[in-house]
């Protein structure tokens, strides 16, 4: 993301002490696609290029309660498969 803003430079150099003042100045520069990358995974800051995702992009927020019922029958059915195989040991022993 292109940052041209001084203040929003000023803003991200402050939250990485990685960032030099040479980088700093690239932020205003990077074209689409392009990053900077700094941080714990980046032993020093890196200038990438990202490409385009070839896919459809699409966001949804997921349906809370209809995930729960899922989880709900999953660990159901686990529950009754356990138990089934437990009758079965039981009744292989005796």
């Amino acid at each position: 993301m292109r940052l041209v803003e001084p203040s929003d430079q000023r803003h991200v150099q402050q939250s990485s002490e990685r960032l030099s003042d040479d980088l700093l100045a690239q932020l205003s520069s990077l074209n689409i696609g392009e990053a900077i990358t700094l941080g714990l995974m980046t032993k020093i800051p890196a200038l990438v290029k990202i490409d385009k995702y070839p896919g459809k992009i699409k966001g949804t927020d997921p349906d809370i309660t209809k995930e729960w019922k899922k989880t709900a029958q999953k660990q159901r059915q686990i529950k009754k498969q356990k138990k089934a195989e437990v009758n079965d040991l039981y009744t292989n022993i005796i």
